[in-house]
């Protein structure tokens, strides 16, 4: 597994406990898709690690919100705020 986003690289060296709080170490099959996510978009956007394993990576401009959630079981979230509202929608695998 190659990891081109230098972020992404570094969450899979955090081990259990990482935040202080019992966080699960990232699960290397979500830090792949975060990294073809990032990708993909071509925009450079902010990632973070999730306390469950997972991933969140975030786009912002202006007042306008975009976040997408990679949980390690699968499942997904996406997150918008901005002009028109918010809105957010999660899925299964």
């Amino acid at each position: 597994m190659t990891i081109a986003d230098p972020r992404i690289a570094s969450f899979l060296s955090l081990g259990k406990g990482w935040d202080s709080y019992g966080g699960e170490p990232i699960d290397p099959k979500v830090a792949e898709r975060a990294d073809e996510l990032l990708r993909l978009t071509a925009a450079p956007g902010q990632a973070c690690p999730m306390a469950n394993g997972g991933i969140t990576l975030e786009w912002h401009l202006g007042d306008r919100e975009f976040a997408v959630t990679l949980d390690p079981n699968g499942e997904w979230g996406v997150f918008y705020s901005g002009d028109h509202g918010e809105w957010e929608r999660e899925t299964g695998p």
